[in-house]
């Protein structure tokens, strides 16, 4: 049986996430959610949110989270993030 596209994007998702959880503990140690929200071809969706703890000045810029991300999801062929930080929208 061939994966339906819901499964296979179900999938991907699951691979970025734990590609990535290790950055998410990171952030989450200074008070912020990093969560993947869509893979899809070599683009990666992510969104990084402000807890009511965070550390304003623990948050690096977010050109470079978006290289680090890039980084991390590089094997599975993701060349481009669309990050969105607390107080942006992308």
């Amino acid at each position: 049986m061939t994966p339906t596209a819901d499964t296979a994007d179900l999938r991907r998702l699951a691979e970025a996430s734990g590609m990535v959880a290790g950055i998410a503990s990171a952030l989450a140690a200074d008070g912020y959610a990093l969560r993947v929200t869509r893979v899809s071809g070599l683009l990666a969706e992510i969104e990084v949110a402000a807890m009511l703890q965070a550390c304003p000045e623990c948050l690096v810029p977010k050109s470079t989270m978006g290289n680090i991300l890039k980084q991390a999801l590089g094997p599975m062929g993701v060349q481009d993030i669309s990050l969105v930080y607390p107080g942006s929208t992308s």
